[in-house]
């Protein structure tokens, strides 16, 4: 998941009116004791180790899952007006994305015939803009290893 989404836990409804606990990386998670399904939102990046213990009696049983949070990207496009009179290039700058992100640079509408010299370099030259027309572009950073955590910027 995301950094900052929930995620759902859930054992076999069977278990209902057992003595049931959960524990979240050995600590304790009260507010989902004696349920068999619950949302949480982990605030951990990186690999969360949900526990549950179910007893009945003399007999008890438990078993984990590994939740993998994954950083949830920011985008910086810099500045967000840059103005060139005569010259139709010029050069934006994003913000860096962590080791385990990527950048993009992207044309938001039409782009007149302009170019993005190095789409995924966080600093980059746009040529060919017609004098006097403006074109947008936005900065997205994506998680490599999760598609869905992503932030844009124009």
């Amino acid at each position: 998941i995301c950094e900052g989404q929930a995620t759902t836990l859930s054992i076999d409804n069977s278990n209902t009116g057992y003595t049931i606990k959960w524990t979240l990386d050995g600590t304790a998670l009260p507010a989902a004791d004696g349920k068999v399904s619950f949302s949480h939102t982990p605030t951990k990046v990186g690999d969360n180790v949900y526990a549950v213990t179910v007893t009945n009696g003399a007999c008890t049983v438990t078993d984990n899952v590994t939740v993998k949070v994954r950083s949830m990207p920011t985008a910086d496009a810099g500045d967000p007006e840059i103005k060139q009179c005569a010259k139709g290039n010029f050069t934006v700058t994003g913000n860096q994305p962590a080791v385990d992100q990527k950048g993009v640079w992207t044309f938001v509408g039409a782009d007149l015939g302009a170019q993005i010299t190095s789409p995924n370099n966080y600093t980059t030259t746009v040529t060919g803009v017609p004098a006097g027309k403006s074109v947008t572009l936005q900065w997205t950073v994506t998680n490599t290893f999760k598609s869905s955590c992503t932030a844009s910027d124009q």
